[in-house]
């Protein structure tokens, strides 16, 4: 049943939204959607079409759904990047994660066309926005590594890059996504064709005002520090 189908049957919406206003165990309703995908189709039109608060738990529950069986979201890949654009952080924020999961299983590589819109948002003035991306980015690698080189410099540029709190630029969101990018790093460093570039950004962010970065560059630097005395005497 598609997305028109389901909204054009107002009794099916009406059922199935009064169980998801219940907001039943996220496990739960999972278990429920393995069996009737009729649910998430609905949890879609819901982030779509509520005015309240429903759609943060739609969205939590595709999000969660996204993490342990994205295969079952992936039909509706094009109908989530959609909320790449909401105007709601949080709908955007939690797709952010929602996306990057569903690239894992992204046999038709949906996201391509969609690659620059959402690596567009690391310069997002909002740091809460950057911060999602530089988390998740990881998983994109790994499934992807083809697209390796261009987001670790992607990454790398948030130095470059201000960040607002309070409508003021702020530093400290900059050292603070610093380290996110140090730890989405870590996660596919070992399979990273671009280890020079990060090894450069990682040793700069040694001397970062905020400690736990500085503490945390340190850290990584120690972890690779066969492979740093390579690139040394290169």
């Amino acid at each position: 049943m598609d997305l028109y189908t389901i909204h054009n049957h107002q009794d099916l919406m009406d059922k199935y939204v009064h169980m998801i206003q219940e907001k039943p165990e996220v496990e739960s309703l999972i278990k429920m959607i393995n069996t009737n995908q009729e649910i998430l189709i609905v949890l879609i039109e819901l982030i779509k079409q509520d005015k309240g608060s429903i759609k943060f738990y739609a969205e939590k529950i595709i999000r969660k759904m996204s993490e342990v069986e994205p295969i079952k979201v992936y039909p509706y890949f094009q109908e989530m990047i959609q909320f790449i654009d909401s105007p709601n952080h949080f709908i955007q924020w939690g797709t952010i994660q929602t996306i990057a999961n569903l690239v894992t299983v992204d046999t038709n590589k949906y996201f391509d066309s969609f690659y620059d819109k959402y690596f567009d948002l690391i310069n997002s003035s909002t740091m809460v926005t950057t911060a999602n991306v530089l988390e998740h980015a990881w998983k994109i690698v790994l499934a992807r590594p083809e697209f390796e080189n261009d987001i670790t410099k992607r990454l790398i540029n948030i130095q470059n890059n201000t960040y607002y709190m309070h409508d003021e630029p702020s530093p400290e969101c900059k050292n603070i996504l610093i380290g996110h990018a140090i730890d989405c790093f870590d996660r596919y460093f070992d399979i990273s064709k671009s280890k020079t570039m990060i090894l450069k950004f990682v040793e700069d962010s040694m001397r970062n005002d905020r400690k736990s970065t500085a503490i945390k560059a340190s850290k990584f630097i120690k972890k690779y520090d066969h492979i740093n005395r390579k690139h040394v005497e290169r």
